[in-house]
């Protein structure tokens, strides 16, 4: 199916303001909203990781012949699709997969956030075969990994270990493949752990370096591999006041070039009450090859929310024939995807390309003539054309697995996309933004900032489980979903009109969508947008526990833990599901 892409930019916001009660006209409308809150919370839902559809996450083109291999971070599938993306085989990998690597081209190792091992698989002209399985004794989140062939080695970052995890693997490892009797070969791989900052989120490797981004310390790593080992006490930094969420490198003329996208590097500003200096950006850093760690990078900057590219969390550099160096930017809260020209001493538009929201990856055709792009968000693959006027195609829809109604899938667009303020403008302190500005994956950004009220300062709190968690960790200490989120849409439009309609022929991707979600109808009112948020925010629970995903009990320590949290923390920070659940309940 084809659809025409909007080309207008739209924009966004991020969490919690004042919660003062609208103008009386708006009254009526609120005491519906506070009405249908009852409604919402009485509603069972489980961990949001097994609600929200497939979620197409990587994309890797395979040549000779052409064939396409998508990671699904939702299904905990690894598919193989040839050139028209038609599914050619599927196989199970470890529970919500994020990272891959490829050892050859047609072996790939894949790790999963709530897995208890990491897998091979053999990929064929049609099949893929489960090959070999990497058992993980310790308790880790691994978010993403990458083969260093020279020495033979896995490394692969731990989210919530905050750790760098080196596994060397056998001599004969891409020979490796499952033998006719039965199941995958164990493999073992002695693991080393180097601690690292909060948060490691993506790694890549290029000239004997490992390139890492610390989400929550805001920080890019880039560690020399010296002996077979990364020598962390010699590693090159890049430190933001805010968070990255994605970058791609490669090296040019003895000097290490890595793009990054992330928040505007500056300190977030709430003195006027909003949301200010949140703008999306790209980075493009320099380093010198021979003097890494003793010289400071060349950097050139470029705001890409002006461009209506917001959250971008998937870039790619790429070459033209008269090897010009370029940077694909695209967009997970906006729908745009900007070609940047990388020059020596700037960064130059050259234009920007119509594309849904949603994208957490990005692989050029064999061809050159089109983009693939990997998008959970709304739970497709999409082609984009690289020809003006030519519009975006859906080649892939995972939208059967989707649960949840439609006003909280919409709402889950209000949070991600830019639909929450659509007038906003990237002048000044202002920002064109989604609430992923700070909460990255619905969860932090690692920042605590000043509040602009008095000495106050906040520390970004996760929107999962967040009607469950009342009063709400709002500037106003909001009691009701209704009150905060009427709030939200004040402080998101920045002294704009907060109260719109949304009209689906503004937004062609959002049309595609009405037709998948049966929304119905041609304008989502004021009203129905406040109603969608509020739903999202019931359905939208913490993710499930890792360690109960993999059948772990409690440890000496963890359970030394709980005796301390019973006798010392359990007055003010009750073990409830909900606060509602106390004596007396805690929701107006």
């Amino acid at each position: 199916m084809v659809v025409r892409a909007a080309r207008s930019p739209v924009l966004i916001l991020c969490c919690a303001a004042c919660a003062a009660c609208g103008p009386p006209s708006d009254r009526e409308t609120e005491t519906r909203l506070r009405e249908y809150e009852r409604v919402l919370i009485q509603r069972e839902t489980g961990g949001s990781d097994r609600s929200h559809g497939a979620d197409p996450y990587l994309v890797h083109r395979i040549a000779d012949p052409t064939r396409y291999l998508l990671l699904l971070r939702g299904a905990s599938e690894l598919v193989l699709t040839d050139v028209a993306f038609k599914t050619l085989a599927r196989q199970p990998t470890p529970r919500s997969p994020t990272g891959w690597t490829f050892i050859t081209e047609d072996l790939v190792v894949v790790s999963g956030e709530f897995a208890s091992n990491i897998r091979l698989f053999r990929i064929g002209d049609a099949e893929i075969e489960s090959a070999g399985v990497i058992v993980l004794d310790d308790d880790v989140s691994l978010r993403d990994l990458v083969y260093v062939e020279q020495i033979g080695t896995l490394f692969a970052v731990d989210y919530s270990g905050n750790r760098l995890i080196q596994f060397v693997l056998p001599h004969d490892i891409s020979d490796i493949r499952a033998p006719a009797s039965g199941g995958p070969v164990e493999i073992l791989a002695d693991p080393k752990y180097y601690q690292l900052g909060r948060g490691p989120l993506q790694i890549r490797y290029v000239d004997e370096h490992l390139i890492i981004n610390v989400l929550l310390d805001h920080t890019l790593l880039i560690v020399p591999v010296q002996d077979g080992r990364p020598d962390l006490t010699r590693a090159a930094r890049v430190e933001h006041d805010g968070p990255i969420w994605a970058f791609d490198v490669m090296v040019i003329a003895g000097e290490l070039v890595v793009a990054a996208g992330g928040v505007e590097n500056r300190a977030l500003d709430r003195g006027t009450g909003e949301f200010g200096y949140v703008d999306s950006f790209l980075y493009v850093y320099r380093f010198d090859c021979e003097a890494l760690g003793s010289t400071q990078p060349r950097a050139t900057s470029l705001n890409l929310s002006a461009l209506g590219v917001v959250t971008p969390k998937a870039l790619l550099f790429d070459r033209t024939q008269s090897g010009e160096l370029r940077v694909w930017a695209t967009a997970y809260g906006s729908d745009r995807i900007a070609e940047i020209r990388v020059l020596p001493q700037s960064l130059s538009p050259i234009g920007t390309w119509a594309a849904p929201p949603g994208t957490t990856d990005i692989v050029v055709s064999e061809d050159g003539r089109q983009l693939v792009l990997a998008n959970p968000l709304l739970d497709a693959v999409y082609t984009v054309p690289l020809q003006d006027g030519v519009a975006w195609t859906n080649a892939i829809d995972f939208t059967a697995p989707v649960q949840g109604t439609a006003e909280s899938r919409y709402g889950e667009l209000l949070v991600f996309t830019t639909l929450m303020a659509p007038a906003n403008s990237s002048e000044g302190l202002l920002s064109r933004f989604t609430c992923e500005a700070c909460h990255y994956e619905g969860g932090i950004d690692g920042r605590t900032h000043f509040t602009g009220r008095g000495r106050v300062f906040a520390t970004t709190k996760p929107l999962r489980g967040l009607a469950d968690n009342v009063p709400l960790f709002t500037r106003g200490g909001d009691r009701t979903l209704a009150s905060m989120v009427s709030a939200e849409f004040r402080a998101a439009n920045q002294g704009n009109v907060e109260r719109f309609p949304v009209r689906l022929s503004d937004h062609e991707w959002l049309r595609e969508i009405d037709r998948l979600r049966g929304w119905g109808g041609e304008v989502i009112s004021p009203e129905w947008q406040r109603r969608a948020l509020m739903a999202f925010f019931v359905d939208f629970r913490h993710r499930s526990n890792g360690r109960r995903a993999r059948g772990l009990s409690l440890d000496r320590a963890a359970r030394s833990g709980l005796a301390v949290f019973r006798n010392r923390c359990a007055d003010c920070h009750q073990p409830l599901t909900s606060t509602p659940e106390a004596p007396g309940g805690a929701r107006a």
